[in-house]
């Protein structure tokens, strides 16, 4: 326990420290010095809600362009799609085509050979007339102009 005089002891330190921290500075350096930097402490402060609302609008800028990026790959993966379908069909038609020009060539070359072996065929009737009152037919087809 403590006696009377150690309460007594610590009642005035107490007083003293009390009336120490409200005597203050009177000191008119360091209110020029306090004036200044609670001047800096404003526009730090300032500084940083300027920032925050920075910080805010590349935020929702990044956002949008995140967004943008994200739609952009969307429509990239369509258009590939488009475009592996589309080279498909390419190459089918292409393959078609070919199909078409052979079977047409071999038209062609059949028709040819039938029109020459009808031409063989006509040459030794032809040959054995040669008298001028009988002339001999023309050889081939002949396309009269149509009306």
């Amino acid at each position: 326990m403590l006696s009377k005089n150690q309460y007594l002891a610590i009642i005035a330190v107490a007083m003293f420290g009390l009336w120490g921290c409200s005597k203050g500075t009177s000191d008119p350096a360091n209110a020029e010095k306090v004036k200044s930097l609670e001047a800096k402490v404003a526009k730090l402060e300032d500084e940083y809600r300027s920032a925050l609302s920075q910080r805010d609008q590349v935020r929702k800028k990044l956002t949008l362009a995140e967004e943008d990026q994200a739609k952009l790959n969307r429509e990239i993966t369509t258009l590939q799609k488009s475009l592996a379908e589309k080279d498909e069909i390419i190459k089918l038609r292409t393959t078609e085509r070919d199909f078409v020009r052979g079977e047409y060539d071999g038209f062609r070359n059949s028709l040819r050979e039938l029109i020459n072996k009808a031409d063989e065929n006509l040459k030794p009737k032809i040959e054995g007339r040669n008298d001028k009152t009988n002339p001999a037919p023309p050889i081939g087809l002949v396309l009269s102009p149509s009306k």
